[in-house]
Protein backbone atom coordinates (compact mmCIF):
# COMPACT_ATOMS: atom_id res chain seq x y z
CA UNK A 1 0.00 0.00 0.00
CA UNK A 2 3.19 2.43 1.19
CA UNK A 3 4.21 1.85 -2.69
CA UNK A 4 1.36 2.38 -4.13
CA UNK A 5 1.07 5.77 -2.08
CA UNK A 6 4.41 6.63 -3.65
CA UNK A 7 3.74 6.16 -7.01
CA UNK A 8 0.37 7.76 -7.54
CA UNK A 9 1.53 10.37 -5.02
CA UNK A 10 -8.67 22.54 -10.21
CA UNK A 11 -11.78 22.06 -9.58
CA UNK A 12 -15.04 23.83 -10.00
CA UNK A 13 -16.12 25.23 -6.23
CA UNK A 14 -19.16 23.23 -4.77
CA UNK A 15 -22.45 25.30 -5.32
CA UNK A 16 -22.75 27.81 -2.25
CA UNK A 17 -25.72 29.77 -1.00
CA UNK A 18 -23.85 32.85 -0.42
CA UNK A 19 -20.62 34.09 -1.70
CA UNK A 20 -17.46 32.36 0.13
CA UNK A 21 -15.47 33.69 2.59
CA UNK A 22 -11.61 34.63 1.36
CA UNK A 23 -9.16 31.39 1.58
CA UNK A 24 -7.49 32.75 5.01
CA UNK A 25 -10.47 33.51 7.13
CA UNK A 26 -12.24 29.75 5.83
CA UNK A 27 -9.18 28.05 6.87
CA UNK A 28 -9.45 30.29 10.67
CA UNK A 29 -13.34 28.95 10.67
CA UNK A 30 -11.93 25.43 9.69
CA UNK A 31 -9.69 25.26 12.07
CA UNK A 32 -12.42 26.72 14.69
CA UNK A 33 -14.89 24.52 13.76
CA UNK A 34 -12.77 21.56 14.46
CA UNK A 35 -13.02 22.65 18.38
CA UNK A 36 -16.74 21.14 18.63
CA UNK A 37 -16.27 18.40 15.69
CA UNK A 38 -17.28 14.98 17.60
CA UNK A 39 -13.99 12.70 17.93
CA UNK A 40 -13.79 9.24 15.57
CA UNK A 41 -11.93 7.31 17.89
CA UNK A 42 -12.45 3.65 17.94
CA UNK A 43 -12.52 1.42 21.09
CA UNK A 44 -8.67 0.71 20.73
CA UNK A 45 -6.47 3.34 19.94
CA UNK A 46 -3.00 2.54 18.69
CA UNK A 47 -0.95 1.16 16.15
CA UNK A 48 -3.33 -1.97 14.53
CA UNK A 49 -0.02 -4.11 14.80
CA UNK A 50 -0.18 -4.29 18.80
CA UNK A 51 -3.74 -4.91 18.41
CA UNK A 52 -5.23 -8.41 19.23
CA UNK A 53 -7.48 -9.85 16.65
CA UNK A 54 -10.28 -9.17 19.23
CA UNK A 55 -9.58 -5.91 19.45
CA UNK A 56 -8.91 -5.11 15.73
CA UNK A 57 -12.45 -7.26 15.00
CA UNK A 58 -14.16 -4.52 17.95
CA UNK A 59 -12.70 -1.83 16.10
CA UNK A 60 -14.27 -2.79 13.10
CA UNK A 61 -17.68 -3.78 14.23
CA UNK A 62 -17.27 -0.36 15.55
CA UNK A 63 -16.29 1.31 12.32
CA UNK A 64 -19.73 -0.13 10.31
CA UNK A 65 -21.91 0.66 13.93
CA UNK A 66 -20.86 4.26 13.70
CA UNK A 67 -20.38 4.96 9.73
CA UNK A 68 -24.08 6.67 9.08
CA UNK A 69 -23.16 8.70 11.82
CA UNK A 70 -19.97 9.44 10.84
CA UNK A 71 -20.60 10.39 7.21
CA UNK A 72 -23.85 12.62 8.71
CA UNK A 73 -21.03 14.42 10.80
CA UNK A 74 -18.65 15.46 8.03
CA UNK A 75 -21.69 16.99 5.66
CA UNK A 76 -22.16 19.58 8.63
CA UNK A 77 -18.79 20.09 8.76
CA UNK A 78 -18.52 20.79 5.03
CA UNK A 79 -21.99 22.71 5.38
CA UNK A 80 -20.57 24.85 7.76
CA UNK A 81 -17.45 25.65 6.46
CA UNK A 82 -18.43 25.95 2.47
CA UNK A 83 -18.88 22.31 0.78
CA UNK A 84 -22.59 21.27 0.69
CA UNK A 85 -22.69 17.06 0.33
CA UNK A 86 -25.56 15.09 -0.52
CA UNK A 87 -26.84 12.13 1.35
CA UNK A 88 -27.82 10.30 -1.88
CA UNK A 89 -24.28 7.55 -3.24
CA UNK A 90 -23.30 8.61 -6.27
CA UNK A 91 -25.05 7.06 -9.82
CA UNK A 92 -22.14 7.62 -12.06
CA UNK A 93 -18.35 7.40 -12.42
CA UNK A 94 -19.18 11.19 -13.59
CA UNK A 95 -20.89 11.47 -10.08
CA UNK A 96 -17.58 10.19 -8.24
CA UNK A 97 -15.61 12.26 -10.57
CA UNK A 98 -16.97 15.25 -8.96
CA UNK A 99 -17.46 14.52 -5.38
CA UNK A 100 -13.76 14.26 -5.58
CA UNK A 101 -13.14 17.19 -7.14
CA UNK A 102 -15.10 19.19 -4.97
CA UNK A 103 -13.43 17.66 -1.86
CA UNK A 104 -10.59 18.41 -2.90
CA UNK A 105 -11.16 21.63 -3.77
CA UNK A 106 -12.87 22.25 -0.20
CA UNK A 107 -9.59 20.96 1.42
CA UNK A 108 -7.19 23.29 -0.65
CA UNK A 109 -9.73 26.67 0.71
CA UNK A 110 -9.82 24.66 4.32
CA UNK A 111 -7.56 22.53 5.10
CA UNK A 112 -4.16 24.08 6.60
CA UNK A 113 -0.43 24.67 4.47
CA UNK A 114 1.00 22.57 7.01
CA UNK A 115 0.02 20.62 9.57
CA UNK A 116 -1.40 22.08 12.71
CA UNK A 117 1.34 20.56 14.82
CA UNK A 118 5.16 19.32 14.27
CA UNK A 119 3.90 15.58 15.48
CA UNK A 120 1.19 15.88 13.31
CA UNK A 121 3.71 15.27 10.12
CA UNK A 122 6.41 13.03 11.46
CA UNK A 123 4.68 11.19 14.69
CA UNK A 124 2.49 7.96 13.86
CA UNK A 125 2.67 7.08 17.46
CA UNK A 126 0.81 10.26 18.21
CA UNK A 127 -1.35 9.80 15.28
CA UNK A 128 -2.80 6.30 16.41
CA UNK A 129 -3.13 7.20 20.09
CA UNK A 130 -4.83 10.58 19.87
CA UNK A 131 -7.76 11.17 21.55
CA UNK A 132 -8.76 13.29 18.31
CA UNK A 133 -9.77 15.99 20.45
CA UNK A 134 -8.78 20.09 19.51
CA UNK A 135 -6.30 20.32 16.75
CA UNK A 136 -6.09 16.47 16.74
CA UNK A 137 -9.80 16.67 15.44
CA UNK A 138 -8.53 16.67 12.21
CA UNK A 139 -7.40 13.22 12.53
CA UNK A 140 -11.29 12.56 13.19
CA UNK A 141 -11.98 14.72 10.06
CA UNK A 142 -9.14 12.51 7.45
CA UNK A 143 -10.84 9.56 8.90
CA UNK A 144 -14.35 10.67 8.10
CA UNK A 145 -13.45 11.97 4.79
CA UNK A 146 -11.41 8.40 4.00
CA UNK A 147 -15.32 6.58 4.51
CA UNK A 148 -16.61 9.08 2.37
CA UNK A 149 -14.40 7.64 -0.20
CA UNK A 150 -14.95 4.67 0.36
CA UNK A 151 -18.11 4.70 -0.17
CA UNK A 152 -17.92 6.33 -3.08
CA UNK A 153 -15.65 3.65 -4.25
CA UNK A 154 -18.29 0.88 -3.22
CA UNK A 155 -21.18 2.92 -4.87
CA UNK A 156 -19.51 1.20 -8.18
CA UNK A 157 -18.16 -1.98 -7.51
CA UNK A 158 -20.46 -4.49 -5.14
CA UNK A 159 -16.97 -6.40 -4.31
CA UNK A 160 -15.24 -3.71 -2.20
CA UNK A 161 -16.42 -3.99 1.60
CA UNK A 162 -14.52 -2.78 4.64
CA UNK A 163 -13.12 -4.71 6.75
CA UNK A 164 -9.26 -5.48 8.17
CA UNK A 165 -5.44 -6.28 6.91
CA UNK A 166 -4.83 -9.58 8.62
CA UNK A 167 -2.46 -10.35 6.38
CA UNK A 168 0.80 -11.95 8.42
CA UNK A 169 2.80 -10.39 6.10
CA UNK A 170 1.00 -6.43 6.90
CA UNK A 171 2.69 -7.64 10.36
CA UNK A 172 6.08 -8.75 9.42
CA UNK A 173 9.49 -7.10 10.25
CA UNK A 174 8.59 -4.37 8.91
CA UNK A 175 4.63 -3.49 9.71
CA UNK A 176 2.57 -2.06 7.20
CA UNK A 177 0.59 1.18 8.46
CA UNK A 178 -2.33 -0.73 7.20
CA UNK A 179 -1.91 -4.09 9.78
CA UNK A 180 -5.17 -4.96 11.23
CA UNK A 181 -6.65 -1.59 10.69
CA UNK A 182 -9.73 -1.23 8.91
CA UNK A 183 -9.33 -0.70 4.75
CA UNK A 184 -11.24 -1.18 1.54
CA UNK A 185 -10.61 -4.62 0.43
CA UNK A 186 -12.02 -7.54 -2.33
CA UNK A 187 -12.42 -11.41 -1.97
CA UNK A 188 -9.34 -13.30 -2.95
CA UNK A 189 -8.70 -12.69 -6.63
CA UNK A 190 -6.76 -14.19 -9.85
CA UNK A 191 -4.27 -17.28 -9.44
CA UNK A 192 -2.59 -16.00 -6.56
CA UNK A 193 -5.93 -15.55 -4.32
CA UNK A 194 -4.82 -12.13 -3.12
CA UNK A 195 -7.45 -9.69 -1.92
CA UNK A 196 -7.05 -6.15 -4.06
CA UNK A 197 -6.35 -3.36 -0.84
CA UNK A 198 -7.04 0.58 -0.35
CA UNK A 199 -5.93 2.42 2.58
CA UNK A 200 -7.80 5.25 2.13
CA UNK A 201 -7.45 6.82 5.70
CA UNK A 202 -3.62 6.52 4.92
CA UNK A 203 -4.75 8.33 1.82
CA UNK A 204 -6.14 11.12 3.25
CA UNK A 205 -3.70 11.86 5.85
CA UNK A 206 -1.33 12.24 3.36
CA UNK A 207 -2.58 15.25 2.01
CA UNK A 208 -3.16 16.19 5.19
CA UNK A 209 0.67 16.15 6.25
CA UNK A 210 1.90 16.99 3.00
CA UNK A 211 -0.49 19.39 1.06
CA UNK A 212 2.34 20.94 -0.70
CA UNK A 213 3.73 17.69 -1.96
CA UNK A 214 3.55 17.98 -6.10
CA UNK A 215 1.47 14.86 -5.70
CA UNK A 216 -1.32 16.55 -4.53
CA UNK A 217 -1.24 19.48 -6.99
CA UNK A 218 -1.36 17.92 -9.95
CA UNK A 219 -3.89 18.23 -12.51
CA UNK A 220 -7.14 16.71 -11.03
CA UNK A 221 -6.29 13.44 -13.72
CA UNK A 222 -3.71 12.79 -11.98
CA UNK A 223 -4.45 13.46 -7.97
CA UNK A 224 -3.97 10.59 -6.07
CA UNK A 225 -7.13 10.56 -4.59
CA UNK A 226 -9.53 11.14 -8.24
CA UNK A 227 -7.02 8.04 -9.49
CA UNK A 228 -8.38 5.65 -6.46
CA UNK A 229 -11.70 6.89 -6.86
CA UNK A 230 -12.11 6.35 -10.55
CA UNK A 231 -9.69 2.83 -10.48
CA UNK A 232 -11.71 1.47 -7.23
CA UNK A 233 -15.40 3.03 -8.67
CA UNK A 234 -14.57 1.47 -12.53
CA UNK A 235 -13.19 -1.66 -10.96
CA UNK A 236 -9.88 -1.30 -13.20
CA UNK A 237 -7.90 -2.72 -9.78
CA UNK A 238 -9.71 -5.07 -9.75
CA UNK A 239 -9.78 -6.80 -13.14
CA UNK A 240 -6.66 -6.06 -13.37
CA UNK A 241 -5.57 -8.22 -10.09
CA UNK A 242 -8.24 -10.92 -11.56
CA UNK A 243 -6.76 -11.30 -14.66
CA UNK A 244 -9.46 -9.64 -16.49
Amino acid sequence: MLAWLKKHFTHPPAARARAPAPAPDRKVAFRQALAHYPAHVPPHRGWGKQLTPEQAQQNLDWFRQTLPERLATLRALTAETGLTLSQAPVQSLDEAKDLVARLIDWTRICWPDEPYRPEHLHDDDYWARSDRTGDDAIFSVVLDVATLLGETIRAGRSEWRWGLDMARASRGPQPMFSARRVVLFTPPLGEQRAPCMMDMEALVLERYRRPKDFRFNQTLEYDPWMEYVRDGYTGRVIDLMAGR
